[in-house]
């Protein structure tokens, strides 16, 4: 818990989300919110508690703001390529590698069925 409260302000938090990235890939983006520097410098100015990152997007652009905007690493996420049945999101993350990567927090999706 006490891990947890480093990332609140008066008990509250506000965290920009970049992983959907893998999961809606570029389609549902433009050319700037697409661009990792760009998000994480929003992240930065804004003032946000936290910015989730795939593992990816956290093994390149993270170093750079690794003091300013604490990570939330996802450890599992899923592509918006032709649906199953059920949703598949597999972990593709673990928590050892997101606290070498010095991630404040993880962030893992259930979905109702997988």
């Amino acid at each position: 818990m006490h891990k947890l409260k480093e990332l609140l302000f008066h008990n509250k938090a506000l965290f920009l989300a970049l992983d959907h990235g893998l999961e809606h890939g570029p389609k549902d983006f433009n050319l700037k919110t697409i661009d990792p520097e760009y998000v994480l410098d929003i992240a930065d100015k804004g003032k946000f508690n936290g910015i989730v990152l795939q593992k990816g997007l956290a093994e390149k652009y993270h170093e750079n703001y690794r003091y300013k905007v604490p990570l939330i690493l996802k450890l599992n996420g899923k592509t918006s390529m032709p649906n199953c049945v059920q949703p598949y999101s597999p972990q593709n993350c673990s928590v050892n590698r997101a606290v070498k990567l010095g991630a404040d927090a993880v962030g893992y999706t259930i979905y109702i069925g997988s």
